[in-house]
């Protein structure tokens, strides 16, 4: 399984306000993509090969995703 990302930690991260509001509202998106698309974190790793812990994470926004990270899920998720 895949983990493609840099962690952001807890503060001290260099995030600024507005990039982290944009990675909390790329987490609520993911995760409303999936549950429409009726997929478990894991049924999505399994589709993607995208670790299911490193799903979870990018839906809690812990982690930057990098853009094949997103191009991946985007195609499993045909959005």
């Amino acid at each position: 399984a895949r983990a493609r990302s840099e962690s952001t930690g807890a503060g001290g991260d260099g995030l600024s306000p507005n990039a982290r509001a944009r990675l909390r509202l790329f987490g609520r998106n993911l995760r409303a993509a999936r549950v429409l698309a009726e997929l478990s974190q894991r049924e999505l790793h399994e589709r993607s090969g995208i670790a299911q812990s490193h799903i979870s994470e990018l839906e809690r926004a812990l982690t930057i995703p990098k853009l094949d990270t997103i191009s991946d899920l985007a195609d499993v998720l045909g959005v």
